[in-house]
Protein backbone atom coordinates (compact mmCIF):
# COMPACT_ATOMS: atom_id res chain seq x y z
CA UNK A 1 0.00 0.00 0.00
CA UNK A 2 1.20 3.51 -0.97
CA UNK A 3 1.40 6.22 2.00
CA UNK A 4 1.08 9.38 0.81
CA UNK A 5 3.82 12.65 1.98
CA UNK A 6 3.20 15.70 2.42
CA UNK A 7 5.35 17.92 0.48
CA UNK A 8 4.01 20.94 1.28
CA UNK A 9 1.17 23.14 3.31
CA UNK A 10 0.20 27.36 2.73
CA UNK A 11 -2.37 28.75 4.98
CA UNK A 12 -3.10 32.16 5.00
CA UNK A 13 -4.68 34.25 8.08
CA UNK A 14 -6.77 37.28 8.04
CA UNK A 15 -4.83 39.44 10.61
CA UNK A 16 -7.07 40.86 13.59
CA UNK A 17 -6.82 44.42 14.94
CA UNK A 18 -3.71 46.25 15.10
CA UNK A 19 -1.73 45.38 18.22
CA UNK A 20 1.38 46.28 18.74
CA UNK A 21 5.00 47.41 17.15
CA UNK A 22 7.22 44.84 15.74
CA UNK A 23 10.68 45.58 15.18
CA UNK A 24 13.39 43.02 13.58
CA UNK A 25 16.98 43.78 12.69
CA UNK A 26 18.95 42.85 9.59
CA UNK A 27 23.02 43.44 9.69
CA UNK A 28 25.83 41.79 8.27
CA UNK A 29 26.44 38.29 9.22
CA UNK A 30 29.21 39.54 11.54
CA UNK A 31 27.62 41.98 13.10
CA UNK A 32 27.38 45.87 13.24
CA UNK A 33 30.90 47.31 12.56
CA UNK A 34 31.76 50.73 14.47
CA UNK A 35 33.76 52.07 11.43
CA UNK A 36 31.52 54.93 10.83
CA UNK A 37 30.13 53.72 7.46
CA UNK A 38 28.14 50.16 8.52
CA UNK A 39 24.16 50.43 8.36
CA UNK A 40 21.75 48.10 10.02
CA UNK A 41 17.80 47.63 8.42
CA UNK A 42 15.26 47.69 10.84
CA UNK A 43 12.04 46.78 9.95
CA UNK A 44 9.28 48.07 11.35
CA UNK A 45 5.65 46.30 11.58
CA UNK A 46 2.43 46.85 12.90
CA UNK A 47 1.07 43.17 14.11
CA UNK A 48 -2.24 41.65 15.75
CA UNK A 49 -1.92 40.10 19.32
CA UNK A 50 -1.07 37.02 16.89
CA UNK A 51 1.93 38.79 15.21
CA UNK A 52 0.37 38.45 11.76
CA UNK A 53 1.20 41.53 10.28
CA UNK A 54 -1.65 43.72 9.93
CA UNK A 55 -1.79 45.07 5.81
CA UNK A 56 -3.89 48.27 6.04
CA UNK A 57 -1.93 49.41 8.86
CA UNK A 58 -0.55 53.41 8.69
CA UNK A 59 0.03 54.36 11.90
CA UNK A 60 2.83 56.81 12.16
CA UNK A 61 6.19 55.58 14.75
CA UNK A 62 8.16 57.51 16.60
CA UNK A 63 11.71 56.07 17.24
CA UNK A 64 13.89 57.32 19.50
CA UNK A 65 17.51 56.07 19.09
CA UNK A 66 20.51 55.79 21.93
CA UNK A 67 23.87 54.96 21.80
CA UNK A 68 26.99 55.20 19.08
CA UNK A 69 25.01 55.78 15.94
CA UNK A 70 23.32 57.92 13.81
CA UNK A 71 19.95 58.09 12.20
CA UNK A 72 19.39 58.05 8.85
CA UNK A 73 15.67 57.04 8.83
CA UNK A 74 13.84 55.55 5.83
CA UNK A 75 11.04 57.27 3.43
CA UNK A 76 7.17 57.35 3.18
CA UNK A 77 4.87 59.13 0.88
CA UNK A 78 4.30 62.90 3.11
CA UNK A 79 6.02 65.68 3.87
CA UNK A 80 9.31 65.54 2.55
CA UNK A 81 9.01 62.09 2.24
CA UNK A 82 10.08 61.83 6.02
CA UNK A 83 13.52 62.21 5.05
CA UNK A 84 15.66 61.64 8.04
CA UNK A 85 12.42 62.27 10.24
CA UNK A 86 12.36 60.10 13.59
CA UNK A 87 8.60 59.58 12.58
CA UNK A 88 7.96 57.51 10.22
CA UNK A 89 4.55 55.99 9.25
CA UNK A 90 4.29 52.54 7.84
CA UNK A 91 2.47 51.83 4.55
CA UNK A 92 0.42 48.46 4.88
CA UNK A 93 1.60 47.31 7.73
CA UNK A 94 5.43 47.51 7.21
CA UNK A 95 8.31 49.85 6.76
CA UNK A 96 12.22 50.09 6.94
CA UNK A 97 14.98 52.40 8.37
CA UNK A 98 18.53 53.05 8.67
CA UNK A 99 20.64 53.19 11.38
CA UNK A 100 24.28 53.98 10.86
CA UNK A 101 27.69 53.27 12.95
CA UNK A 102 30.03 56.06 14.21
CA UNK A 103 33.64 55.18 15.03
CA UNK A 104 32.45 54.48 18.81
CA UNK A 105 31.58 50.86 19.88
CA UNK A 106 28.80 50.06 22.33
CA UNK A 107 25.07 49.41 22.61
CA UNK A 108 22.52 50.77 20.45
CA UNK A 109 18.75 50.35 21.61
CA UNK A 110 16.20 51.78 19.26
CA UNK A 111 12.44 52.66 21.11
CA UNK A 112 9.59 52.37 18.72
CA UNK A 113 5.86 53.78 19.85
CA UNK A 114 3.15 54.82 18.12
CA UNK A 115 -0.91 55.64 19.98
CA UNK A 116 -2.44 52.63 20.95
CA UNK A 117 -0.41 49.92 19.85
CA UNK A 118 2.48 48.43 22.54
CA UNK A 119 6.29 49.73 22.38
CA UNK A 120 8.73 47.90 20.74
CA UNK A 121 12.86 47.88 21.57
CA UNK A 122 15.78 46.73 19.95
CA UNK A 123 19.21 46.25 21.19
CA UNK A 124 22.25 45.55 19.16
CA UNK A 125 26.17 46.27 19.35
CA UNK A 126 28.55 48.29 17.54
CA UNK A 127 31.57 46.19 17.53
CA UNK A 128 35.14 47.66 16.82
CA UNK A 129 36.46 46.89 13.87
CA UNK A 130 40.30 46.02 12.91
CA UNK A 131 42.48 48.64 11.09
CA UNK A 132 46.05 48.82 10.08
CA UNK A 133 47.38 52.89 10.09
CA UNK A 134 44.11 53.70 10.44
CA UNK A 135 42.97 51.56 7.63
CA UNK A 136 40.15 49.47 7.75
CA UNK A 137 41.30 45.65 7.05
CA UNK A 138 37.74 44.28 7.01
CA UNK A 139 36.20 42.66 3.95
CA UNK A 140 32.56 41.81 3.85
CA UNK A 141 32.79 39.16 1.41
CA UNK A 142 35.03 37.16 3.84
CA UNK A 143 32.11 36.56 6.21
CA UNK A 144 29.01 36.08 3.70
CA UNK A 145 27.56 32.84 4.07
CA UNK A 146 27.85 30.39 1.41
CA UNK A 147 25.35 27.41 0.45
CA UNK A 148 27.65 24.34 -0.69
CA UNK A 149 25.03 21.98 0.04
CA UNK A 150 23.30 23.24 -3.15
CA UNK A 151 25.85 21.47 -5.34
CA UNK A 152 28.03 22.51 -8.03
CA UNK A 153 27.35 25.65 -10.33
CA UNK A 154 25.56 24.68 -13.30
CA UNK A 155 27.94 23.98 -16.44
CA UNK A 156 24.85 25.13 -18.64
CA UNK A 157 24.75 29.01 -18.97
CA UNK A 158 22.05 30.67 -16.60
CA UNK A 159 20.83 32.21 -19.48
CA UNK A 160 19.92 31.29 -23.08
CA UNK A 161 19.24 34.30 -25.30
CA UNK A 162 16.12 33.69 -27.50
CA UNK A 163 17.26 35.80 -30.39
CA UNK A 164 20.44 37.74 -32.05
CA UNK A 165 21.01 40.70 -34.18
CA UNK A 166 21.11 40.29 -37.80
CA UNK A 167 23.43 43.24 -39.45
CA UNK A 168 22.02 45.40 -42.17
CA UNK A 169 24.18 46.09 -44.77
CA UNK A 170 22.44 48.70 -46.85
CA UNK A 171 19.07 50.57 -47.27
CA UNK A 172 16.89 51.83 -49.75
CA UNK A 173 13.71 54.38 -49.22
CA UNK A 174 11.57 56.27 -50.70
CA UNK A 175 13.12 59.45 -49.93
CA UNK A 176 15.91 61.32 -49.16
CA UNK A 177 17.95 57.85 -49.52
CA UNK A 178 21.03 59.30 -48.82
CA UNK A 179 20.56 59.90 -45.57
CA UNK A 180 18.82 56.00 -44.87
CA UNK A 181 21.91 54.74 -43.06
CA UNK A 182 21.22 56.95 -40.23
CA UNK A 183 18.48 54.76 -39.32
CA UNK A 184 21.19 51.68 -38.50
CA UNK A 185 24.24 53.47 -37.51
CA UNK A 186 23.77 53.31 -33.65
CA UNK A 187 22.95 56.85 -33.41
CA UNK A 188 20.34 57.82 -31.46
CA UNK A 189 21.38 61.77 -32.44
CA UNK A 190 20.30 61.10 -36.27
CA UNK A 191 17.52 59.93 -38.27
CA UNK A 192 16.13 58.98 -41.34
CA UNK A 193 12.65 60.31 -42.46
CA UNK A 194 11.22 61.01 -45.61
CA UNK A 195 9.81 64.44 -47.58
CA UNK A 196 6.12 64.20 -45.63
CA UNK A 197 4.17 62.42 -48.94
CA UNK A 198 2.74 58.98 -48.05
CA UNK A 199 3.70 57.52 -51.19
CA UNK A 200 7.73 58.35 -50.35
CA UNK A 201 7.01 56.99 -46.71
CA UNK A 202 8.67 53.42 -47.17
CA UNK A 203 12.43 51.97 -46.55
CA UNK A 204 14.15 48.52 -47.15
CA UNK A 205 16.84 47.25 -45.55
CA UNK A 206 18.76 44.40 -46.76
CA UNK A 207 20.40 42.27 -44.27
CA UNK A 208 24.00 40.52 -44.60
CA UNK A 209 22.86 37.20 -44.98
CA UNK A 210 18.99 35.35 -45.93
CA UNK A 211 17.79 35.15 -41.79
CA UNK A 212 14.71 33.93 -40.18
CA UNK A 213 13.56 37.52 -39.23
CA UNK A 214 11.64 37.21 -36.09
CA UNK A 215 11.53 40.66 -34.13
CA UNK A 216 11.98 44.03 -34.80
CA UNK A 217 12.98 46.99 -33.09
CA UNK A 218 12.36 50.50 -33.51
CA UNK A 219 12.72 54.43 -32.54
CA UNK A 220 10.56 56.30 -33.95
CA UNK A 221 10.93 59.90 -34.26
CA UNK A 222 8.11 61.56 -31.85
CA UNK A 223 7.83 58.28 -30.35
CA UNK A 224 6.19 59.50 -27.39
CA UNK A 225 3.58 61.54 -28.67
CA UNK A 226 3.19 59.75 -32.43
CA UNK A 227 1.52 56.53 -33.56
CA UNK A 228 2.75 55.29 -37.27
CA UNK A 229 0.44 53.13 -39.00
CA UNK A 230 2.99 50.70 -40.68
CA UNK A 231 3.06 47.71 -43.17
CA UNK A 232 6.64 45.02 -42.33
CA UNK A 233 7.51 43.08 -45.33
CA UNK A 234 10.21 40.03 -45.16
CA UNK A 235 11.43 39.53 -48.97
CA UNK A 236 7.56 41.14 -49.91
CA UNK A 237 5.66 39.12 -47.64
CA UNK A 238 3.68 40.69 -45.41
CA UNK A 239 3.96 39.83 -41.84
CA UNK A 240 2.80 42.61 -39.79
CA UNK A 241 0.28 45.60 -40.27
CA UNK A 242 -0.74 47.84 -37.12
CA UNK A 243 -0.05 51.35 -35.28
CA UNK A 244 2.78 51.50 -33.37
CA UNK A 245 2.15 52.50 -29.50
CA UNK A 246 3.35 55.63 -28.28
CA UNK A 247 6.61 54.97 -25.89
CA UNK A 248 9.47 55.93 -23.73
CA UNK A 249 12.01 55.02 -26.52
CA UNK A 250 12.33 51.72 -28.23
CA UNK A 251 9.24 49.70 -29.44
CA UNK A 252 9.87 45.72 -30.08
CA UNK A 253 7.71 43.93 -32.70
CA UNK A 254 7.50 39.98 -32.66
CA UNK A 255 6.58 38.22 -35.85
CA UNK A 256 5.83 35.03 -37.09
CA UNK A 257 9.66 34.22 -37.99
CA UNK A 258 9.97 34.76 -41.73
CA UNK A 259 13.24 33.61 -43.64
CA UNK A 260 14.28 36.61 -46.28
CA UNK A 261 16.92 39.33 -46.64
CA UNK A 262 14.79 42.12 -47.20
CA UNK A 263 12.89 44.28 -44.59
CA UNK A 264 10.59 46.78 -45.74
CA UNK A 265 9.06 49.23 -43.54
CA UNK A 266 6.12 51.04 -44.73
CA UNK A 267 3.96 53.51 -43.98
CA UNK A 268 0.19 52.99 -44.49
CA UNK A 269 -1.93 56.08 -44.12
CA UNK A 270 -1.48 59.23 -41.46
CA UNK A 271 0.11 59.14 -38.46
CA UNK A 272 -1.90 60.29 -35.17
CA UNK A 273 -0.35 62.44 -32.73
CA UNK A 274 -1.50 62.60 -29.08
CA UNK A 275 1.27 62.70 -25.42
CA UNK A 276 0.73 59.57 -23.84
CA UNK A 277 2.73 60.32 -20.94
CA UNK A 278 1.47 63.94 -20.36
CA UNK A 279 4.46 65.62 -20.51
CA UNK A 280 6.78 63.16 -18.81
CA UNK A 281 9.41 65.47 -17.19
CA UNK A 282 13.29 63.77 -17.52
CA UNK A 283 15.48 63.19 -14.62
CA UNK A 284 17.28 66.53 -16.02
CA UNK A 285 14.19 68.66 -14.35
CA UNK A 286 13.30 69.48 -18.27
CA UNK A 287 10.59 67.95 -20.57
CA UNK A 288 12.32 66.41 -23.61
CA UNK A 289 12.44 66.80 -26.84
CA UNK A 290 10.74 63.00 -28.78
CA UNK A 291 11.65 64.40 -31.98
CA UNK A 292 14.91 63.80 -33.56
CA UNK A 293 15.45 65.82 -36.79
CA UNK A 294 13.28 69.03 -37.66
CA UNK A 295 11.72 68.32 -41.01
CA UNK A 296 8.17 67.85 -41.59
CA UNK A 297 7.10 67.19 -38.06
CA UNK A 298 4.06 68.00 -38.89
CA UNK A 299 3.13 66.52 -41.80
CA UNK A 300 1.24 63.26 -41.89
CA UNK A 301 3.06 61.08 -44.51
CA UNK A 302 5.66 61.31 -42.36
CA UNK A 303 8.14 58.54 -41.60
CA UNK A 304 10.70 58.96 -39.62
CA UNK A 305 13.04 55.80 -37.82
CA UNK A 306 15.59 57.18 -35.38
CA UNK A 307 16.89 53.50 -35.53
CA UNK A 308 15.88 49.95 -36.00
CA UNK A 309 17.55 46.25 -35.19
CA UNK A 310 16.28 43.65 -36.61
CA UNK A 311 16.26 39.88 -34.73
CA UNK A 312 15.87 36.29 -35.80
CA UNK A 313 15.06 33.73 -33.53
CA UNK A 314 17.78 31.37 -31.76
CA UNK A 315 16.70 27.46 -32.07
Amino acid sequence: MLRKKELSRHEIKTAGDPAAIRLTLMQAPDGFKADGADLVLVEVEVVDKEGIRHPLANDLISFELTGPAEWRGGIAQGPDNYILSTDLPVECGVNRAFIRSTTKSGKVTLKATAAGLSEATLTFNAIPFKQNNGLSTYISGDYQPSHLSRGATPATPAFKPSRRNVKIVDAMAGAHEEQARTSFDDNERTTWENDGRLRTGWIIYELERDAEVAEIDLKLSGWRRRSYPIRIFVDDKEVYTGNTPQSLGYISIPITPTQGRFVKIQLSGASSEEDAFGGLVEVTGKIESDVVGNKNTDAKGQLAIVEIDIHEAIR
